[in-house]
């Protein structure tokens, strides 16, 4: 297995807006799994990644980080259990990888291995969750932006409630910033999202009045997928033509590709939510070690699953009915399967595959 990635470490969200966010990607692959989040866009397939980045990663080779064998397997782990994330522990991308992983096995992407090893990282990172404090406090991408819009409106001491326009929003991400949001009591809420869960905590709007909505609203928040611009500096201005004096408001832009015109200011994006994110990873550092513990422990397991998965065949169905093994000595194998560390389990493997291959007759016997 390879990855292939372009995350908040080595791009920035002008850059990252920028490349094909599609389930094209995959196109050259016969298995492969894409992950496009507000933070990350990742290819984890099977095949030879240089070939890959040379089709679809060309231009963006100097800012690439790219994995193979075991260390794709590893960064996986680490993305699924939010080790890897901007912030440490963070629920939203475990549920998203999920969703990547079962939209390319229903689309057949994926094969016994990439099975395995995507099982595997979700296994290892509902024991993390389970198992250390990592995911206890409820920080994210979300609860970040939040507290970002309790500041703003503290900030302008204002003794009424502020108006909160929301666009789109109905994603993980954004879904839980309304709830976030309407857990203060401070807000009144309008979405352009009339979906269960979120009609019940804010007020629709339709999606081509947002701007008469806007003109009223103190924070305007989008999060969409959409290509273009949900909302511009010129329309804004448009909206805002009659008012005693500037409207000043905080708009939050929680999409890749953006969706409010950086013209616009202030404007609150993915990239600026770091700074806030690295204070709460200092105050997680205990549970990260012991997270990297469980992280280890299931990497162990899963090399072992899969170096066993190569003698199966042969211990199970061998040509032409030869038994390589008597049934003592494969109650020996699985024991020592269990006993032994992933390396010296992989070794094993591998001495045993060469010496079956080197005594095997011209015939194939």
């Amino acid at each position: 297995m390879f990855c292939v990635s372009l995350n908040f470490h080595n791009t920035d969200v002008a850059l990252r807006e920028t490349f094909p966010h599609g389930p094209e990607l995959l196109d050259d692959l016969e298995e492969g799994v894409l992950l496009s989040t507000c933070n990350r866009l990742e290819v984890y397939g099977v095949g030879d990644v240089y070939d890959f980045i040379e089709t679809r990663f060309k231009d963006f080779k100097s800012k690439l980080f790219f994995y193979e064998d075991d260390q794709a397997v590893r960064h996986l782990f680490r993305v699924a259990t939010g080790l890897d994330s901007m912030v440490l522990g963070e629920d939203e991308i475990l549920g998203q990888l999920k969703n990547a992983y079962e939209d390319a096995r229903a689309a057949g992407k994926t094969g016994y291995e990439l099975n395995t090893i995507f099982r595997g990282a979700v296994t290892a990172a509902k024991r993390v969750k389970t198992e250390t404090l990592l995911s206890k406090t409820s920080v994210s991408v979300a609860t970040l932006a939040a507290s970002a819009c309790v500041r703003f409106w503290d900030e302008q001491e204002k003794d009424r409630r502020a108006n909160v326009l929301m666009i789109g929003g109905s994603g993980d991400i954004g879904g839980k910033l309304l709830k976030d949001l309407a857990s203060y009591d401070r807000f009144d809420l309008y979405a352009t999202v009339r979906e269960h869960g979120v009609r019940d905590i804010a007020a629709a709007v339709d999606y081509k009045d947002r701007y008469r909505a806007l003109r009223n609203a103190d924070i305007v928040i989008s999060a969409t997928r959409s290509p273009h611009f949900t909302v511009t500096a010129d329309a804004v201005a448009e909206a805002d033509t009659g008012l005693p004096a500037p409207k000043q408001r905080l708009y939050v832009d929680l999409a890749v590709p953006r969706d409010i015109d950086p013209a616009l200011s202030p404007v609150l994006t993915i990239d600026d939510l770091e700074e806030l994110a690295e204070q709460n990873n200092a105050l997680k550092q205990d549970a990260a070690a012991e997270a990297e513990d469980i992280l280890e422990e299931e990497l162990d397991v899963l090399f072992k699953d899969l170096a066993f998965h190569e003698l199966v065949p042969l211990l199970n169905d061998p040509p032409d009915g030869i038994q390589l093994l008597s049934e003592d000595r494969k109650r020996l194998l699985y024991t020592f399967r269990e006993e032994a560390s992933a390396e010296e389990f992989r070794a094993f493997t591998k001495v045993f595959l060469r010496l079956y291959e080197s005594g095997r007759t011209e015939d194939g016997t």
